[in-house]
């Protein structure tokens, strides 16, 4: 190849590069050269030309349709042609190789600078034309892959026609996407904007897009484009920026895959490039960053799959629900939840029930409390001084309130009627008079009306509790209860002594009447019965012990009582004999 000539070359590149460059450790396509480098693939480059590097020499053929040798002026060519093919030589302590390092060049040159800019016209025109006549070349040469990394902000007839042509002829396309240069137009730049065309974007190390003007031009994939070394005139660049050496990687990509699959078409080679991709990681990135290994290496299906058109997608509108659907619904699952609840309470009733022969329980009250007496007096208590439980408080009929004082006497307690008096008085009666005995007379409380008028007659409502005597307080001077006679030392202390009512009857016994003894002057029954036995030692005598009513009360302890005089004589009330309805029936039936 020719050396540059000196008023073409402003600058020559570095001698030798520092360590191996980011954008091959990133892609790592070394690792698949045991299986493809490119080998009798050429890949054309349309560009400015390519220069003398001895890392492509022997595999570079070059053609100028601007009337030159084929020097490479800017350089530019000869950076994207590097990228796609240099030969490995790490042997020889250099760090940068190619994508496709068996891959041949087929260098055209259509332009003589890197930018359109201060360009007449006519030259315009004569560079777009320059760009479809190589494509066709390219074509023409049997060229595989062609690398176009120039941006034409705007469609031509010329152009679109020559990229169909190259695609109809089975060549991978691969074109710049974004504009290099400021101020070279806003896009969609073409040919990367033409179906069909792999339109590739640039990256840094970190994956973030290089910031080129791309936005109204398609992405297919991404690569490394920025900061990325290459050959130079003279040596090495190790930082070149744009999508066109993007583009490069992809172009040797291209020079891989079809290398190892021959046959391949070129969609398919397009497609199994895309699909390899490591994927979209935001807008303008399309399939993402390239990935040479598994383009090489993956298994994907032989054909692509058809790209569907574009149309509307219908959506189906829900069926409306049916009212009576539900309504059947919610009623079977009402249904069956009052069936499960009837059962469950059946499994607790139904044995219970037939425990119990289906008769109706009863309810079973707890037992009233038993109130003891507020108080009692102090006659009732024993010597010892503790009273004496009464197991039978509860049964035992109580005596009626007193009733009120006689003119000239004390108050009295009626007698209550004794249930069994009519029939003792009955069976005494007929054993007097001489004649038998009979069922009638031997009836007891619960044989008759009569006797069960009789119980219903003894049983009064319970009389209250006497109040409690005020406490007075003790006299060192006064004697003790237990040195006073049993009469009198309630009435010393200010306390009268209850009632004591009839003596109880001896064993074998039968009380002659359910009346109290007669007191002194009061007229006798006018039939006598057997004298009760007498009272108890320790209870008083018959009207002992009870001071008249109007009697004054001791005001301190062992003061005596002053006698009254006696009142005049009035005669007592008559005593009637309690006699049981039952009576005038017996006295109708004889």
């Amino acid at each position: 190849m020719p050396e540059p000539s000196a008023n073409c070359l402003s600058q020559r590149g570095r001698t030798h590069l520092a360590s191996e460059p980011w954008a091959q450790r990133a892609l790592g396509f070394s690792s698949v050269w045991d299986l493809t480098r490119g080998q009798h693939v050429t890949v054309a480059v349309v560009d400015s030309g390519i220069d003398d590097t001895p890392q492509l020499a022997g595999r570079v053929r070059r053609v100028d349709f601007t009337g030159g040798n084929g020097e490479d002026c800017i350089p530019h060519g000869t950076v994207v042609a590097s990228i796609i093919a240099a030969s490995d030589a790490r042997a020889r302590g250099i760090p940068f190789y190619g994508v496709a390092p068996a891959a041949h060049i087929l260098s055209i040159r259509v332009q003589q600078q890197q930018a359109t800019n201060g360009l007449t016209d006519a030259q315009r025109r004569k560079t777009l034309a320059n760009i479809a006549n190589g494509i066709r070349y390219a074509v023409a040469k049997h060229a595989k892959v062609i690398n176009v990394s120039i941006q034409v902000s705007a469609s031509y007839p010329a152009l679109h026609s020559a990229v169909e042509f190259a695609l109809r002829h089975n060549v991978v396309v691969v074109a710049a996407a974004g504009n290099d240069n400021p101020g070279g137009g806003q896009g969609p730049f073409y040919p990367a904007s033409y179906p069909g065309v792999l339109s590739v974007n640039a990256v840094d190390r970190s994956g973030r897009l290089g910031g080129f003007d791309v936005n109204r031009t398609p992405v297919s994939v991404t690569a490394p484009g920025v900061d990325v070394a290459s050959d130079y005139p003279g040596g090495f660049d190790p930082s070149n920026n744009g999508t066109s050496f993007a583009a490069a990687f992809v172009s040797g990509e291209a020079a891989l895959v079809r290398a190892a699959y021959p046959g391949m078409p070129a969609t398919q080679v397009v497609h199994r490039i895309i699909a390899t991709a490591a994927g979209r990681t935001g807008v303008h990135t399309g399939a993402g960053m390239i990935n040479p290994v598994q383009a090489v290496t993956a298994v994907l299906p032989q054909h692509a799959a058809p790209t569907p058109p574009e149309h509307l997608v219908p959506i189906p509108r829900p069926r409306a629900v049916n009212s009576y659907t539900r309504t059947v619904a919610l009623s079977v699952t009402a249904g069956a939840l009052l069936t499960a609840a009837l059962v469950a309470i059946g499994a607790v009733v139904i044995p219970q029930g037939r425990r119990r022969h289906w008769r109706p329980g009863r309810l079973t009250l707890p037992p009233a409390p038993t109130h003891a007496p507020a108080s009692a007096p102090a006659s009732a208590l024993p010597r010892g001084g503790a009273p004496e439980a009464d197991s039978g408080a509860d049964r035992t009929p109580r005596r009626s309130h007193p009733l009120p004082p006689t003119d000239g006497g004390p108050a009295r307690t009626p007698a209550l009627p004794d249930p069994g008096a009519g029939r003792l008085l009955r069976t005494k009666k007929a054993r007097r008079s001489g004649r038998a005995v009979t069922p009638h007379d031997k009836r007891g409380p619960t044989a008759g009306p009569d006797d069960s008028a009789d119980r219903t007659q003894s049983e009064p409502s319970p009389a209250p509790p006497p109040p409690a005597a005020p406490a007075l307080p003790p006299a060192t001077a006064s004697p003790s209860p237990s040195q006073l006679p049993d009469v009198l030392a309630p009435v010393a202390y200010g306390v009268l002594p209850p009632d004591p009512g009839p003596p109880p009857p001896a064993p074998g016994e039968f009380p002659e009447t359910p009346n109290s003894p007669a007191a002194p002057g009061e007229p006798a029954l006018a039939e006598p019965l057997a004298t009760p036995d007498p009272p108890p030692a320790f209870a008083p005598p018959s009207g002992a012990g009870r001071p008249p009513a109007d009697a004054p009360f001791p005001t301190k302890p062992g003061q005596a009582v002053p006698a009254k005089p006696p009142a005049a004589a009035q005669p007592p009330p008559t005593a009637t004999p309690t006699r049981s309805p039952g009576a005038r029936h017996r006295r109708r039936r004889k």
